[in-house]
């Protein structure tokens, strides 16, 4: 519910007696601002453009290290300082890469401009404006519904969110009411618990989902298979539509389940501790990478980055794989469009600025 100043509450009610057990703000809960953080740093749109291209370029590390990995395992033995701190960076890199890549690849489909896209390419109307007719009379989704009824910040399932509500048809009588709703919903086998989306208006409809994400030992969050929704028209008690796993397309179902992974939902402890296992390789790739810069930096300054231009003409599949890279991942190709505009007419025109960063060729 929102109060007057436009603040959102969970509340308790006691199904029995009417009583009001309790309340809380889930904007002002921690679980809540760790969501946020992660999907969007707390920044609405521009927050969520930020994690979408590092998310990019986390693809683009992980690639790359891949290439310098085999390109230079002949050479890796040596038994200098900075040759055990590059081998173990190249070690604990193979492995976690494999990590970065999954991580990053399962977590895009929830970002502002690729997810997005990809919603509405694999899970958008195309795939079930069938399941009520070719005129559905659908006037919003739900995960704009699901937005408007919760205070949480927790997205709609990936694949339900795109799905079309249809329309009650005004009858005239009153409404069925919440409990025969349930009760509509219950008899196509959906799995407890649900959440249940009130009439939004004279046309509005029940939606009743099997939750798949506040509850963990609900069927819903551990099996993505499970998810489904049933909205039940509020005069008739007819059900006016079923969206669930068996009517997604297959890459949505991909997706999905990527998703689950992604969330430790899947397979439970075993998700969780690989998950955590590969971010402590992440966050020891973070300390060694600049430390091995830090001790072959040259003594009279300047940042030593490598000399001279990119092995495109020795290495074209390198060169491919950026240009695929920059097509399939956008803003990974538009960042890297305006690095080399200014590294081409800023940098290379300013010689502190060129000594600084040592571009200048070999």
């Amino acid at each position: 519910m929102e109060d007057a100043e436009g603040t959102f509450y969970d509340v308790y009610v006691n199904p029995f007696t009417g009583k009001v057990t309790g309340e809380i703000v889930p904007s002002h809960e921690f679980t809540d601002l760790a969501i946020r953080l992660h999907g969007n740093l707390t920044k609405g749109k521009f927050g969520d453009g930020i994690i979408e291209l590092a998310a990019c370029w986390g693809i683009v590390m992980a690639l790359t290290g891949y290439y310098m990995y085999f390109r230079q395992r002949k050479s890796r033995v040596n038994y200098s300082v900075i040759s055990k701190t590059k081998n173990r960076h190249a070690l604990v890199g193979f492995v976690a890469g494999f990590g970065i890549l999954f991580l990053v690849v399962s977590g895009l489909p929830w970002t502002g401009f690729w997810g997005d896209t990809l919603q509405t390419w694999a899970a958008g109307k195309g795939f079930h404006i069938s399941l009520w007719g070719a005129d559905p009379g659908a006037s919003s989704d739900f995960a704009t519904a699901l937005k408007k009824s919760t205070s949480g910040s927790q997205p709609a399932p990936w694949a339900l969110g795109e799905s079309q509500l249809p329309k009650s048809n005004d009858s005239g009588l009153p409404s069925i009411g919440l409990d025969s709703a349930i009760s509509v919903a219950e008899k196509t086998g959906l799995e407890h618990p649900y959440l249940v989306l009130l009439p939004d208006g004279k046309e509005g409809v029940y939606s009743v989902m099997a939750d798949s994400w506040s509850v963990p030992d609900g069927p819903a969050f551990k099996d993505v298979s499970k998810e489904a929704v049933v909205h039940v028209d509020q005069y008739s008690g007819e059900i006016a539509a079923t969206y669930g796993y068996d009517d997604y397309s297959l890459p949505a179902k991909l997706v999905d389940q990527g998703v689950s992974l992604h969330e430790g939902r899947k397979l439970g402890v075993v998700t969780k501790v690989t998950s955590s296992a590969f971010c402590l390789g992440i966050l020891f790739l973070c300390v060694t990478g600049p430390l091995m810069w830090w001790k072959r930096r040259p003594r009279e300054g300047g940042l030593a980055a490598p000399r001279g231009k990119m092995p495109f003409s020795n290495s074209p599949l390198l060169a491919i794989t950026l240009i695929v890279l920059g097509f399939v991942l956008p803003l990974f190709g538009a960042s890297l469009i305006v690095v080399l505009l200014i590294d081409k007419f800023l940098i290379r025109r300013f010689s502190k600025l060129s000594d600084l960063l040592n571009t200048k060729t070999a």
